[in-house]
């Protein structure tokens, strides 16, 4: 094939209906399938084609990553156009120079980022809006003829080496790396993969956007990227692997690290730490499975590039039966260049080259080059740099390296980081930073040069656990380092994180700019939450920041209901990236007791108590076996139904949500009985606090598909597992009123029935049982004889007409709606 736009129609045709992408908006998953993908980037071509951009024009696109994205990305190789992709974190100043560059005519930006693309007009949308704005329109037919060698992207980029720069990525630099690594690596279309990474960096689009899509496997997209997030979707999304960085793999570690300290099973951890070794990967999987929960049971690997890995947390995630494959490669040469793989992996190297390309190290400088078909014809208008960089058809990475006599290749350091000491001796911060790093009390370092009087001195800035211990560590690796190595400044660094770039690699800039400052938080590491807590805070409420004091108390005060804080928790673990455990906000806590907890904010929020098992396929066909032969009939010796309203489910969108009035103890079986039995194979019922205690719980959840929903301490964490039982096709059935009518009438609704109707973008269908059931079986008593039924009558169930609510919706008039028609029937 010869360009991007016939890599889609190849493999969108042939994967077909298969998910390609998916992202959790909210409570809810939205999923694409690759014939959506392909339509969608046909329809977004129209869209473009119609604004008047053709051949060779340039589209930036400043978002965090979503399907929208790679759609838009399609579209533009489709015609010929050239994507201008801007990383989320880039400056103002910075972004405006890259967009005035490329003499960009159309951009996108994403709604949750602050700020305008360029102070040029140029025709700007939010890409959220992407697929709603072009769903309507026919699919463009008559495409450019577009050649191997036309540019598909400028990649901006300032990376490590100061002045920003603009590589130039062709279609055929993209086929050929995505070609190769394809080759090499065992991809399968059952696995499911989280994307991470930003997709404006090359890296991403190649392995999670383009080699994924090659064999057929699902993307997950995260709307906000944090340690509770990534860690939920590991779990709930059957994830596979990850393509990261190492600070992605520290993240995760960290987290699996603080669960064991709480547990207080750091012995049992460290024992099992010290075993895994000796064991196959296998048996290292079933012996750290508790320790993994947490991570899913899917898990199998994870790919590791763009900034140097810890050999020490590597071993740990190998310990735990979880691989880890290193690569490495720079944008210059379309992301991938070497990589280690299951069947030739060295620990400690990069890998091999992939197919196609070349490696040597240059004799005089032991400087890394690189030749092949992936290797970017140069920079955007910069000639001067191009012929500095790209000389002969070799690529002159900057990194310094060597290879071994199988062809791995091993990073020894960077230029433009090593460190110059007064006698001329060289020092590459990368070699002392993994003796630091592989040091058991040492998290993490950062070695870089300050300048003294004398000259240069190397120093090093650690994280560590055992900060009394600190002149020990630098005493014992010293002891391993050269002469001209030797560490003779040194510092404890009080975060828990050093800056990073926006690749996520040290900003050693910033952490010398620090460390000159002695005593001085960089600011990089600061939370800006004075600011930023008031705003969104002011965003729940709709009220001006203005009026927000820091005395005000969120329940009183403010007037935050419970949905409006569950909206400011979701809030804060977006912008702050922080996760405030619902329970520990009281209805006296104040704003400023919040920022508290969001300074201290640690813990994961507890996950509701239930039993995954219950909800299997199997035991659903049990238990679905179990309530037709069993349940149903000592249910209708007491209660024969007349079930009016059935032909109303003909078009019904499964899954569903369905609401019925509470009348007494076990009325949810008269609406079970209501439903057909192609709705009763895939269908849970929301239970409240009350019925999940003591003898009621291994009923509600065996027999009858229960699922907590704590909607006095937890709503946050319920409204999440209502949306996670939909994702997976299970219809929900809910009591509107919250507890028990204790006359018959129609109790007033809680407002989370307009929520969930106008969030969980589902069908809501009323049930409305007859209040005589009532006199058949009395309201819930804590005595099991109690709960027995007292007669026996026919009451009737209805079954009313399926409703939709748009997000637009109100949630007190969709509250209103579906009573109104609870009454009506």
């Amino acid at each position: 094939m010869r360009n991007l736009g016939q890599f889609l129609d190849t493999y969108a045709r042939l994967h077909g209906t298969h998910i390609a992408y998916e992202m959790k908006r909210g409570f809810r998953a939205e999923k694409l399938s690759f014939t959506d993908v392909y339509a969608l980037a046909l329809k977004t071509s129209t869209f473009l084609h119609s604004r008047g951009l053709t051949k060779g024009d340039t589209v930036v696109i400043w978002a965090p990553n979503m399907p929208e994205y790679a759609i838009l990305y399609y579209a533009c190789w489709l015609l010929g156009i050239v994507a201008v992709p801007i990383d989320i974190r880039t400056t103002t100043e910075t972004r405006q120079m890259f967009v005035a560059a490329a003499r960009c005519k159309l951009g996108f930006k994403s709604k949750a980022i602050a700020g305008d693309l360029s102070p040029d007009a140029i025709p700007t949308y939010h890409l959220e809006d992407l697929i709603e704005l072009v769903r309507p329109l026919p699919e463009l037919k008559e495409l450019p003829d577009v050649a191997a060698d036309d540019l598909a992207e400028i990649a901006f980029t300032s990376g490590t080496t100061g002045t920003p720069k603009g590589v130039r990525l062709t279609h055929h630099n993209f086929l050929t790396n995505v070609s190769a690594l394809c080759q090499t690596f065992p991809f399968k279309q059952e696995y499911r993969t989280l994307s991470l990474l930003p997709l404006s960096h090359a890296f991403e689009q190649v392995v999670d956007m383009l080699a994924v899509f090659q064999v057929g496997s699902t993307v997950t997209y995260l709307e906000r990227i944090n340690q509770v997030t990534i860690m939920n979707a590991l779990r709930r999304h059957g994830i596979t692997t990850a393509f990261v960085v190492p600070q992605f793999l520290q993240l995760l570690m960290t987290g699996i690290e603080r669960e064991v300290e709480k547990s207080g099973a750091r012995r049992i951890w460290s024992a099992l730490q010290r075993i895994a070794p000796f064991l196959p990967m296998r048996v290292r999987r079933a012996m750290f499975y508790p320790f993994r929960q947490r991570l899913g049971t899917h898990l199998q690997f994870f790919c590791c590039g763009s900034a140097p890995l810890n050999n020490k947390l590597a071993r740990k995630w190998e310990h735990l039966g979880i691989a880890i494959y290193e690569g490495y490669g720079a944008t210059e040469t379309t992301a991938v260049l070497t990589l280690n793989t299951p069947s030739a992996k060295h620990p400690g190297s990069v890998g091999k080259a992939l197919p196609g390309a070349r490696i040597e190290i240059d004799p005089a400088t032991h400087e890394i080059i690189a030749q092949g078909p992936n290797i970017s014809p140069g920079y955007f208008q910069d000639m001067p740099k191009t012929q500095q960089v790209f000389s002969h058809g070799w690529y002159r990475t900057g990194d310094i390296g060597r290879l071994d006599a199988e062809g791995y290749l091993y990073i020894t350091g960077r230029e433009v980081s090593r460190i110059v000491l007064p006698g001329g001796e060289k020092v590459y911060p990368e070699d002392i930073e993994k003796r630091f790093n592989a040091h058991p009390l040492v998290r993490e370092s950062c070695v870089i040069g300050v300048k003294r009087e004398e000259g240069e001195r190397v120093h090093a800035a650690i994280i560590t656990r055992y900060p009394q211990k600190l002149n020990e560590i630098v005493r014992q690796v010293n002891q391993g380092l050269s002469s001209h190595e030797q560490v003779l400044e040194w510092s404890l660094w009080h975060h828990d994180d050093f800056p990073r770039t926006p690749i996520l690699k040290i900003d050693r800039a910033k952490v010398a700019n620090a460390i000159e400052k002695r005593g001085e938080t960089p600011a990089a590491v600061q939370l800006a939450e004075s600011d930023t807590l008031r705003s969104l805070i002011a965003r729940s409420k709709k009220i001006p920041a203005a009026q927000i004091k820091e005395t005000d108390v969120l329940t009183t005060d403010l007037a935050l209901d419970s949905l409006q804080r569950v909206e400011l928790l979701s809030l804060i673990e977006q912008d702050l990236g922080v996760a405030v455990a619902e329970p520990a906000i009281s209805e006296h806590t104040t704003v400023a007791q919040l920022r508290e907890l969001i300074q201290n904010a640690e813990a994961i929020p507890p996950d509701l108590p239930f039993h995954a098992l219950n909800y299997a396929p199997f035991i659903v066909r049990l238990r679905v076996l179990l309530q037709t032969l069993l349940v149903f009939p000592l249910h209708a010796l007491f209660v024969p139904l007349e079930v009016s309203g059935q032909e109303n489910l003909a078009s019904l969108e499964l899954p569903a949500i369905f609401y019925f009035n509470h009348m007494g103890i076990m009325d949810a079986v008269c609406a079970l009985r209501a439903l057909p039995l192609a709705i009763r194979r895939k269908l849970v019922i929301a239970a409240t606090q009350d019925l999940w205690h003591e003898w009621r719980r291994p009923f509600v959840e065996f027999w009858g598909g229960g699922f907590p929903f704590d909607t006095r301490h937890n709503i946050k964490a319920s409204l999440e597992l209502t949306g996670e039982f939909l994702d997976n096709g299970f219809s929900v059935l809910i009591a509107p009123e919250g507890g028990i009518s204790k006359d018959g009438t129609l109790q007033p609704f809680k407002a989370g029935t307009g929520f969930i109707a106008t969030h969980m973008h589902a069908q809501v269908v009323p049930i409305k049982i007859d209040p005589a059931y009532r006199s058949i079986f009395p309201p819930m008593n804590e005595l099991i004889f109690e709960n027995l039924p007292k007669k026996r009558k026919r009451i009737w169930v209805r079954i009313g007409q399926p409703m939709a609510f748009s997000n637009q919706t109100s949630i007190e008039q969709a509250t209103q709606k579906i009573r109104q028609a609870m009454i009506e029937l």
